[in-house]
């Protein structure tokens, strides 16, 4: 995957984009937690809102404000409540990390 990673010329050193850092973030999220949703709201639109509103640092309050097509307050409030926040916590390296082998190069893993 090295040419989704783009060179910083300041120290050149590769480094991953912040689009693809996004996207990295809600696949991961969205391969290693389940949240039951009926209706047309998505799992994935809802960590994609989720993610926006924390590198935007804004609230859930501000989020139909600021991003496009987004679920409202109480539906996100609703559904973020289905999720075990001790797991998360004692987890989230191993979410968040769990694409990393595939971008490393293997010779320098050993």
């Amino acid at each position: 995957m090295a040419s989704q990673l783009k060179s910083n010329s300041a120290i050149n050193l590769p480094s991953i984009i912040e689009r693809e850092c996004f996207k990295r973030v809600i696949s991961a999220l969205d391969e290693s937690l389940e949240i039951q949703i009926r209706g047309k709201l998505s799992q994935r639109k809802l960590f994609e809102t989720v993610v926006g509103m924390a590198s935007n640092q804004g609230s859930i309050h501000s989020t139909t404000k600021c991003l496009i097509d987004v679920p409202c307050e109480t539906s996100m409030r609703h559904h973020l409540q289905k999720l075990d926040f001790d797991f998360l916590q004692e987890n989230n390296v191993e979410i968040l990390t769990a694409d990393v082998i595939s971008i490393l190069d293997r010779g320098k893993l050993l």
